[in-house]
């Protein structure tokens, strides 16, 4: 009975793990697929489905060593679309690539060995820079692409693998799941396709893409195992800022007469493009070879916006809260200001932007970063303050002093910190950190936290950081203007780069019109900050995860679905004040109102991690976490807001009322590919330096007058700009998704910097507990935005808003909407069914 037993469960488990795996027996030509095993060569797990893991053994090419390796060959003409069909949909995390071999003659039997293979099509993974990463071709079971019309004609192998990544952390962990076709290209082009691989040999098994651990660190970036792709090498390799320029300055021509294609041509590429040489990183110069120099360079554009924001009374300064149980038997140890103190000066050592000073060259609009050596390795009275309160009414009291005070910051002083004793709760203290933008980001915040919360609870004694000189950890900090992802191009072929960006930038902006926003105050003062606020709103955890789980079996993301359900929220949220009235009996929205604000277009923007498309060397050597700044802007437009008028008692339509679950995953869809679209374009770089100019001249001028008028200048509101907004329509709010608080961040400490870090996994005594971890923003005037993160297994939405523009009861029940729009939408298991 035991011996039974056993093997009830190894039949058990094995079923289980085969009915996880998958095999590609079907080709897909023009939509129809062909029978089983029949264009499509059988291989050896045929009835097992087990994978490949050995990238050496001949397996990897078509896993037909134990098979006849052949079928029968289908013939397709160039340009049809072709792809595989698998058994069933897949079912792991995981990467796909399709490759071809053209036969020397018949492909029938032939191995498609040596160095023939060339990449026509992939599938990667998705990546937000750290926060998230979402598999695309999980749950797909059709893989289907076009075949370039160029490809030759002739008879051809085309080879799938798809590699599962769940268990990939360990050497020889992916699994790859392989099939090849036979097909014969009729009325081929004349391309020579390239680069071509061997298999095996065109993995080791090394690849960044292959050994990966996807679940701890989150991927900040996905590297596509294999070679470029075909037509991708062609794009990327030849000279295509040319071609691109020709391209979109071509359509100007045919717009406008030749004489202002010139002149236009002209100016934008002689004129207006800066001639700066190229550096892979940035250096700052010692002016002298004494033992403690001191470093400078000037500031990026990117950060010199940030600058300028923090000059206007403390402007985009983040606030970082975090609530903390230290062991009661180490409190007065860790919380000290001795331990505090130290803890702080090794990590201005190992991160030397948090000691670095700004100075503003006289006569110059140069803005330089000053890095003392001396002073990284010294105390400074006001970088660290110790304090206490009495209850979280003084936390509180806190707070609001940081978020809508006097700047916490200066030029001298670009991050600070707070350690506040709550006296009525024993062993509780709060951490507040102050951060000037122009050298942080998200990705720089979660390191901070991560790296000064191990330093506190070490209780080390060591005042210096053991590594090498200050000018070489120096190199890593270079403005993100000089970490371009292209090495070594030449001044002409960057200036006719950042050419082509401006045309197609001022293209988009002329399609950038029109929009609203939630209703705002009557009466805005001009030049005046803005009152600071942070709303949180978090759906319960079983709600939380099946969200998550809606989005990845609709294949879209949360970040994608987020100005769709704000579009609604708002929708409701104005339909609603449509039928209040004020005072005076006129009603909240008059019909013209109304009637204007259901034809307009609702645009969004928000910050992108920029870090994994830079400069490729920087990347690996540490920039994906370092604490920099390293963000672009991304840009996304919906057509107008769903409406509906509602007969009877009601006075707001339901979310089915105004948006079926097929249209809103229809919209969410278009919201992804827009910001695909932006970060695959091949010009990505050159669209975030051609755009922040702009931003900086209104920046400096909101903070320039603001310091005139600190200085007694009773006129100097009239030279502030009317609108932060440096584009030419009205956005609805800006906003991001932070990804999943619990992947990156411990709430242990110290913990084990060995060992993989699980949300599920808490240390037996840990001498600092997290306890709550809040993030504050001090806003621009009229700011709205809607951000998302998940911590402790719940969905959180915020927003920062500034209250001097937007009534915080509005506020409340936009994110209140839009939390209920998430959960018709995402948050019951029959959402997940939804289909265009």
């Amino acid at each position: 009975m035991k011996y039974l037993a056993q093997l009830a469960g190894a039949l058990m488990a094995f079923t289980s793990q085969s009915l996880a795996h998958y095999t590609f027996p079907s080709l897909i030509v023009n939509g129809s697929s062909t029978s089983q095993w029949v264009n499509v060569r059988r291989t050896n797990n045929y009835n097992t489905r087990s994978p490949v893991t050995d990238v050496t053994s001949l397996d990897i090419r078509c896993y037909t060593s134990q098979q006849s390796g052949t079928a029968e060959t289908i013939t397709v003409l160039g340009g049809s679309t072709i792809g595989f069909s698998s058994d069933q949909a897949v079912y792991h995390q995981s990467t796909t690539n399709i490759y071809a071999a053209k036969a020397p003659s018949n492909v029938d039997g032939w191995a498609g060995d040596g160095a023939v293979w060339f990449k026509l099509w992939e599938l990667p993974p998705i990546t937000d820079g750290g926060q998230s990463i979402s598999f695309p071709s999980e749950g797909t079971q059709n893989f289907v692409f076009t075949l370039p019309s160029s490809l030759p004609s002739g008879q051809y192998l085309l080879r799938i693998e798809n590699i599962a990544l769940h268990s990939a952390s360990g050497f020889g962990g992916a699994q790859f799941y392989i099939a090849c076709g036979q097909i014969n290209v009729a009325n081929g082009g004349s391309g020579t396709p390239g680069p071509l691989v061997s298999f095996p040999g065109a993995y080791t098994g090394n690849e960044p893409g292959i050994l990966i651990n996807i679940y701890y660190p989150v991927p900040t970036n996905y590297t596509q195992p294999g070679p470029v792709g075909w037509l991708k090498e062609l794009f990327e390799i030849c000279d295509y800022p040319y071609l691109l320029c020709i391209s979109c300055l071509s359509i100007i021509l045919v717009l406008v007469s030749p004489a202002t294609f010139v002149l236009y041509i002209f100016a934008h590429t002689y004129l207006m493009i800066p001639d700066r040489s190229y550096r892979v990183v940035g250096d700052m110069l010692p002016p002298n070879s004494s033992d403690c120099a001191t470093y400078r360079r000037p500031l990026g554009d990117t950060e010199l916006g940030f600058y300028w924001d923090s000059v206007f009374n403390g402007t985009a300064i983040t606030i970082s809260h975090d609530e903390l149980d230290a062991d009661p038997d180490l409190e007065h140890d860790l919380l000290s200001e001795l331990n505090v103190r130290k803890a702080w000066l090794r990590m201005k050592q190992r991160y030397p932007l948090l000691g670095a000073s700004i100075d503003e060259l006289d006569g110059s609009d140069t803005v330089e970063f000053i890095v003392d050596e001396e002073s990284l390795q010294k105390h400074r009275p006001e970088e660290v303050c110790i304090t206490e309160v009495d209850d979280v009414d003084g936390v509180g009291q806190i707070t609001e002093k940081l978020l809508n005070g006097p700047s916490p910051l200066s030029k001298a002083f670009l991050a600070r910190v707070w350690v506040v004793n709550q006296k009525d709760v024993p062993y509780r203290h709060h951490i507040f950190i102050c951060l000037i933008h122009s050298i942080m980001d998200g990705v720089a915040s979660n390191t901070l936290t991560r790296e000064f919360f191990q330093e506190l609870s070490s209780l080390s004694d060591e005042v210096k950081v053991k590594g090498g000189p200050l000018s070489e950890r120096l190199l890593m900090l270079a403005p993100i203007e000089d970490l371009h992802p292209i090495p070594g191009m030449s001044p002409a072929r960057r200036k006719w780069r950042e050419a082509t960006a401006k045309v197609i930038l001022n293209i988009r902006l002329t399609k950038q019109v029109g929009g609203h926003t939630l209703p705002k105050k009557p009466f805005q003062e001009n030049g005046k900050p803005a009152q600071s606020c942070t709303l949180p709103l978090f759906f319960p955890e079983d709600i939380s995860k099946q969200i998550i789980a809606s989005c990845r079996a609709l294949h879209i993301t949360f970040g994608s679905a987020l100005p769709v359900l704000s579009q609604l929220a708002i929708s409701r949220v104005l339909h609603k004040r449509r039928r209040r009235m004020d005072e005076k009996g006129t009603p909240l929205i008059n019909d013209e109102e109304w009637e204007y604000r259901r034809i307009q277009p609702m645009h969004f923007g928000g910050p992108v991690n920029f870090r994994p498309y830079l400069n490729r060397d920087w990347f690996r050597h540490g920039g994906m976490n370092e604490i920099c700044l390293a963000i672009t802007f991304s840009y996304s437009t919906l057509p107008f807001m769903p409406s509906k008028e509602i007969a009877g008692g009601r006075d707001t339509p339901s979310f089915s009322d105004l948006l079926s679950r097929a249209r809103f995953l229809h919209r969410s869809r278009l919201i992804q590919a827009q910001l695909e679209t932006q970060l695959r374009s091949p010009l990505f770089h050159e669209l975030h330096t051609v755009q922040t100019p702009r931003r900086v001249t209104l920046a400096k001028a909101v903070g320039l007058a603001w310091r005139a008028k600190q200085a007694g200048n009773a006129n100097a509101s009239k030279d502030v700009p009317s609108t932060y907004n440096h584009r030419f329509c009205v956005f609805t709010n800006g906003g991001a998704t932070l990804g999943s608080r619990d992947a990156v961040l411990p709430y242990d400490y110290p913990y084990n910097v060995n060992v993989q870090y699980s949300f599920n996994i808490s240390t037996p005594r840990p001498r600092l507990h997290i306890v709550d971890a809040k993030r504050h923003l001090r806003c621009r005037p009229s700011e709205l935005y809607l951000g998302a993160i998940t911590q402790r297994k719940q969905l959180m939405l915020f927003s920062c808003v500034d209250l001097n523009a937007y009534e915080e009861d509005i506020v409340k029940e936009w994110l209140e909407e839009t939390r209920s729009a998430a959960i018709h939408y995402l948050g019951a298991r029959n959402n997940q069914k939804a289909r265009l």
